[in-house]
């Protein structure tokens, strides 16, 4: 069945479903002020069960690539351990992973 997400309050995202890994894809309770998120079905079923999804855990990009404002240099999270075979002030070209 093709749902329907509304709200008269705010926007929802048509996306805001479990398991959507993307936090821009969520309702925002906060900005219902109070009014409920309408889940249209599409057609007149009865509903056995029903599933809500928390928050996914924080994440970030591993390593961590930054410049130095006050040396302008190029760093590497974990560059001392010379894992990622890049010259000095060279530039990584990846792989990154996505981590907790």
């Amino acid at each position: 069945l093709k749902t329907l997400l509304r709200c008269r309050a705010s926007k929802v995202p048509q996306e805001a479903v479990v398991r959507c890994n993307n936090c821009a894809s969520a309702w925002d309770v906060a900005s219902a002020f109070g009014h409920p998120l309408d889940i249209d079905l599409g057609a007149t079923c009865d509903v056995a069960h029903f599933s809500t999804q928390g928050r996914h855990p924080p994440t970030r990009t591993y390593p961590h690539i930054w410049t130095d404002p006050d040396t302008k240099q190029r760093h590497i999270e974990d560059e001392d351990y010379n894992m990622f075979n890049v010259r000095p002030g060279g530039r990584y070209q990846g792989p990154w992973w996505t981590v907790k």
